[in-house]
């Protein structure tokens, strides 16, 4: 159960990150 918590955790960790480089990537290309 710990182990499910902590790699669910550290997947919605990864996807925030992901989203804020489209973020940032789009901001610079203006759109």
């Amino acid at each position: 159960m710990k182990i499910l918590l902590c790699r669910y955790i550290k997947h919605k960790q990864l996807h925030n990150q992901t989203a804020r480089l489209i973020l940032i990537h789009a901001s610079k290309n203006g759109y």
